[in-house]
């Protein structure tokens, strides 16, 4: 509370100082009403910002920033504390600090933005005096937390000693006079890389209040009176408000600040790539060099011409991609962590361990890994049978065991079971076993049943329907599977693999899922590899192409991208992909970590998402999907059925075994029944 006390009484020695009258204004606000012109802005008594309150209240309402940090150094400047203190009095929700700053004192403790939303107020000789006395950089530490700099010229910090990188968070408020109108003009400034020229443009303005008049606009500005209208050094790209001040009192710029750096001319970049169609589709060059195709490759150059940078792509040494082992990164992701790469051009798995080293942008596509076999041979034994689930013929089967067991509960509970015309011929019930006989016939819409009750007719219809949409349903899978046989693989899933014990599974060197196998989590993955993976080291294969040979070669599952094997392998009928996806990740370009680059690059990725760019491509470089089955229908084989022909001849080998049987049982008969008195008439 003391602490309050002391900084409110400064701020308010620090407006009514030098002659200053001070007024209160309403909401409890403090106004300074002073005519300076062309004031230093260095000393503390010097009032530089008019109503620079209010411009803190509508610039941090505008960006909805919930903590604001006023940093100062020695005992000033008092003008901003005054303001800071006002600040407090306006916006009583939101967190006002003060951070108190001298030459020989570290570089500013910068807060977090995890949770809140920070800005760092400050004038620009604040600045300029840490950077010379501590060779501090606020270009660097304003790329995590925005900063906002008050100043009545830009160019001193146009200079070398200044770096602000392509995604730095300053905003610059220039104060600036014309005639009897006061405006605040908001300026960015950028670079490309350190080396290369300042890219900067007038991105917004506040009109000060009070400051308007009719006068005002037939005055003209001088050129050469602070910061000119255009860029200051160079083409900083488009200038928020055409018309200026003369249309609205106020433009704030959009918090998207990618969309505003779009010109990096003078930037090279050095790419790294490999083949994984259809992502990139790589050709070498005369110089070493190589030349990226497939969809990637037409969005990353499609980057070139929006940007306007150069780049040369290349190959990594080892040809991996970039997997971690013996302590050290291989591949494209070791050549970019070691500083020799400035990005990554190609399908790379966005995967937690490489994320510790390096930043990905946003995934240009997805990659699905599926286990590939070599292509099962059509199960004769399942040629009639397949077209249900197991669990399916279990329920049929299920039903075909109770509705005869319901028909004869409401057949003999009825009392209208027997038609009024067949009471005289019988008077009796059915059996069990007439009951299950007339029923089954139903199945296959036959017999010939009079019966009466609505009871007994509700049961009937509703065997008569269940059967029809069974038979229905099994002859059209049955027709569709006799014409195009259906593969039944050994196993569907990791789960299979494991049970099944046929069949290795095989990895590529280098890759992503061969981290993804080792550190998952599933108990089955993790099985899965310590017993089938790591019991034979063949099982990393250095290439997809050794793989898909040890597969035709041996009872082998490889681990493949969904696409890549369609573009490669689609054609092969030998090979068959299992349905069951194993791994669905995004997969795209990344950069160095920390680098300024990501922004830029993710801005112009998700517009080639949002403008159909990236899918449109990436139809135009997918495969046409292959057929491996014939074209026209053949002549169906003994093995297709086979399976119906055996249930035939067992039936008629059991027909013929009961037809001798009830022979013998009725000659049995007729010798031991004794013989029978004819009865005469009397």
């Amino acid at each position: 509370m003391i602490i309050r006390i002391s900084l409110i009484i400064l701020g308010w020695q620090a407006c009514c100082s030098a002659g200053r009258e001070a007024t209160e204004g309403g909401a409890g606000t403090v106004e300074c009403n002073v005519a300076v012109k062309n004031c230093s802005c260095r000393d503390n008594t010097s009032y530089c910002y008019p109503k620079l309150a209010e411009f803190l209240e509508e610039f941090t309402n505008h960006y909805t920033h919930s903590e604001v940090y006023f940093l100062l150094q020695d005992d000033g400047p008092r003008e901003l504390t005054a303001a800071g203190l006002m600040l407090m009095r306006r916006s009583p929700g939101r967190s006002i600090r003060f951070v108190h700053k001298t030459r020989e004192s570290p570089p500013p403790l910068l807060p977090s933005p995890v949770y809140d939303k920070p800005v760092v107020v400050t004038t620009l000789s604040v600045v300029q005096d840490l950077s010379r006395s501590q060779r501090w950089s606020v270009g660097e530490d304003a790329r995590q937390v925005a900063w906002l700099l008050l100043s009545r010229d830009l160019r001193p910090v146009l200079t070398q000693d200044y770096y602000f990188p392509l995604d730095n968070l300053l905003t610059f408020a220039v104060w600036k006079e014309l005639c009897d109108r006061k405006i605040v003009e908001l300026w960015e400034v950028y670079q490309a890389g350190p080396s290369l020229p300042y890219r900067s443009a007038r991105v917004g303005f506040w009109t000060v209040p009070g400051s308007w008049s009719a006068e005002s606009e037939l005055c003209q500005e001088d050129p050469a009176d602070g910061v000119p209208e255009k860029d200051v050094l160079g083409d900083g790209g488009e200038e928020a408000g055409a018309g200026g001040a003369e249309e609205v009192e106020r433009f704030f710029p959009s918090d998207n600040i990618a969309s505003r750096r779009r010109n990096l001319t003078g930037l090279h970049i050095r790419c790294l790539t490999e083949s994984w169609e259809p992502f990139t589709h790589n050709s070498d060059l005369d110089d070493g060099a190589v030349r990226v195709g497939g969809y990637m490759g037409d969005n990353f150059q499609f980057m070139s011409d929006i940007l306007n940078f150069t780049y040369t792509c290349r190959h990594a040494p080892d040809g991996y991609f970039g997997d971690f082992r013996n302590g050290s990164w291989s591949g494209m992701v070791g050549e970019l962590i070691a500083g020799r790469g400035d990005v990554i051009v190609s399908a790379l798995d966005n995967t937690y361990q490489r994320s510790q080293y390096i930043d990905f942008c946003l995934p240009s596509g997805s990659i699905i890994y599926v286990m590939v076999i070599r292509r099962p041979e059509p199960n004769m034994w399942s040629s009639f049978t397949r077209q249900l689930h197991r669990h399916t013929w279990f329920t049929v089967l299920a039903f075909v065991v109770l509705s005869p067991a319901l028909y004869h509960l409401v057949v003999t509970r009825s009392p209208c079971h027997v038609p009024p015309s067949l009471r005289r011929y019988r008077k009796t019930p059915p059996s069990l076993f007439d009951s299950w006989f007339a029923v089954n016939t139903l199945f296959l819409n036959q017999g010939d049943l009079q019966v009466s009750g609505v009871s007994i007719r509700m049961c009937l219809i509703s065997v008569v329907l269940t059967a029809w949409l069974i038979i229905v349903f099994y002859t059209s899978v049955l027709m569709s599977s006799l014409a195009v046989p259906l593969l039944s693989p050994p196993f569907k899933d990791m789960h299979g693999l494991l049970m099944a014990g046929t069949h290795k599974l095989g990895l590529q060197e280098g890759n992503s899922e061969v981290e993804r196998m080792r550190t998952s989590q599933d108990p089955v993955l993790q099985k899965v590899w310590s017993e089938i993976v790591l019991r034979d080291p063949n099982n990393l294969v250095p290439s997809a192409n050794e793989g898909v040979l040890r597969i035709l070669n041996d009872r082998f599952a490889f681990l493949m991208d969904l696409e890549y094997f369609a573009y490669h392998r689609g054609s092969d009928c030998r090979l068959f992909p299992l349905p069951d996806h194993i791994f669905t990740y995004g997969a795209g370009m990344a950069v160095q970590k920390d680098s300024p680059l990501r922004m830029v690059f993710n801005d112009q990725i998700l517009q080639q998402h949002v403008t159909g760019i990236t899918d449109r491509n990436r139809k135009r470089h997918l495969p046409s999907p292959p057929l491996c089955i014939p074209d026209a229908p053949t002549a169906l084989g003994l093995n297709t059925l086979l399976t119906s022909f055996l249930l035939l001849a067992a039936a008629s080998v059991a027909a013929l075994i009961l037809l001798i049987l009830e022979v013998i049982y009725s000659r049995y008969i007729k010798r031991t029944e004794p013989a029978r008195t004819p009865v005469g008439l009397d």
